[in-house]
């Protein structure tokens, strides 16, 4: 299963290139964004992001260092706007390296998924659940971009592991650093990573014994993490703020489409935005074992899992797009 769903997610890596787009972007209006704010970085000579700061920067900078190591490694023969115009192939390897990071980060989350279903109940499980998700296709188109979307779930994918993991054998302090740190990665890999903090902060307070310790680390983990990978978060502050805010203000607003009336927005969740992100498989599947969580026996993985579906459910209902998954 592993090595099939790698090969649906390498297979779509060649999509809209720039060899059939003739032009230096791809189909997907998005991609080009990093590509471009990396020239603009190389002319200034700094490690400003630009326009990547709208997601997040870790993202941003593995896929540089990856075209960086690429290029000494004579992958990529030129990254001049000029020649590349001359031949669009060579275009090609700089999105094609910067999917290859999408493609692998989407085998991640497919391999973790098998490990959380086992930790929670049993190996079919595991197996069901990586199933599921290695076979969507909202998932595999996902992974074919040169977007930060696989890379900040498969981090966070791996926190949920960890904090599942850990639960059962005893969230100590060291234990809560680190599960900090990895979800202060996805964040920064792209905010949405920022609705796992809760379940961080509870699964470390439920699960340790000194919980106050614990959670003060869990958070220097969180705000480390993410301020060391995401340093104009900081050293540009305003900056940070209006692409940041601009997104709290989005969500705070709504989307104009959105439905004013609660009831018909949550129908409208159930019955569009959710199986648009996830299929109708996922979505049906999805909700039903929301269903059989709440009837688990009470305690701290119970409280996690129901957390994490109130934040995919918050996270579909205000992104309105496939990018929810």
């Amino acid at each position: 299963m592993v090595a099939i769903a790698l090969g649906l997610r390498l297979s779509g890596l060649t999509w809209g290139a720039p060899s059939k787009s003739l032009t230096l972007a791809t189909y997907h209006p998005d991609e080009a964004i990093t590509l471009y704010s990396m020239e603009r970085m190389r002319q200034r000579g700094d490690l400003y992001p630009d326009d990547a700061l709208w997601w997040g920067s870790l993202h941003y900078y593995l896929t540089g260092a990856t075209l960086l190591t690429a290029k000494v490694a004579h992958l990529i023969s030129s990254d001049n706007r000029g020649q590349m115009k001359e031949d669009f192939r060579q275009a090609d390897r700089l999105y094609l390296i910067g999917r290859l990071i999408s493609a692998l980060s989407g085998l991640g989350s497919v391999i973790l998924l098998g490990f959380i279903g086992k930790t929670l109940f049993d190996a079919k499980t595991g197996l069901t659940a990586a199933g599921l998700f290695a076979f969507s296709p909202a998932a595999i188109a996902s992974d074919h971009f040169l977007k930060p979307d696989s890379l900040f779930l498969a981090l966070g994918l791996l926190g949920l592991w960890m904090t599942f993991h850990w639960l059962k054998l005893g969230i100590n302090l060291k234990r809560a650093f680190l599960i900090g740190v990895v979800f202060g990665l996805s964040a920064s890999s792209k905010y949405t990573g920022f609705l796992y903090w809760p379940l961080a902060l509870a699964a470390v307070w439920l699960g340790a014994k000194k919980p106050w310790k614990a959670a003060s680390l869990t958070m220097a983990g969180l705000f480390l993490a993410f301020i060391v990978t995401c340093p104009y978060s900081v050293l540009s502050f305003n900056s940070f703020s209006h692409y940041f805010l601009g997104e709290i203000s989005r969500v705070v607003n709504k989307d104009p489409r959105a439905s004013s009336n609660l009831l018909l927005g949550v129908y409208q969740i159930i019955t569009y935005y959710l199986p648009f992100s996830t299929s109708w498989l996922v979505a049906a599947t999805g909700m039903a074992g929301i269903v059989i969580g709440t009837k688990w026996p009470a305690g701290p993985a119970k409280t996690i899992f129901l957390l994490g579906s109130l934040s995919t459910f918050a996270v579909i209902s205000y992104s309105h797009t496939k990018n929810a998954i």
